[in-house]
């Protein structure tokens, strides 16, 4: 997968380490700034571009759909992570180019984890398979239970 900032994404398939054909989806969202696999569901993956996060399900996709299957606000000043959860195929996180980091169920529950002002969201990762949520940000971790 290739992502690009102008909101391209390009899948390319590869059979016995030749490239045998390739995707172009678009995003519709600018400035696309993260990308990530879905760990459980390998059809789908996801991104952050602007204040928005996408769902792409290639399970679900027709020949000639090139667009998100799911697209919802994430943040208003703007988003910069996007992490997928290791313990629901359902659940994903975000980041703010802020202070916010949010845990989204894509069924429709959103949880929302302010943190001190000034204070930016730097990585986020997801404990293989557990409930944890680990938050890195200037000279601290947190750990979020889900």
């Amino acid at each position: 997968m290739i992502a690009e900032e102008n909101g391209l994404v390009k899948l390319i398939f590869w059979q016995k380490e030749v490239p045998t054909s390739f995707i172009t989806l678009n995003s519709e969202v600018t400035p696309l700034v993260h990308v990530h696999w879905n760990p459980i569901d390998r059809m789908r993956f996801g991104a952050v571009a602007d204040r928005k996060w996408l769902v792409w399900n290639l399970g679900r996709m027709g020949v000639r759909v090139t667009v998100p299957e799911r697209t919802e606000e994430a943040h208003m000043e703007g988003g910069r992570l996007f992490q997928w959860s290791t313990l629901s195929p359902d659940l994903l996180a975000t980041a703010s180019l802020r202070d916010t980091l949010k845990i989204h169920d894509i069924r429709g529950t959103e949880l929302v984890h302010p943190y001190p002002q000034r204070t930016r969201v730097a990585d986020l990762s997801w404990q293989k398979g557990g409930r944890w949520l680990v938050i890195t940000a200037d000279t601290f971790l947190k750990f979020i239970s889900i």
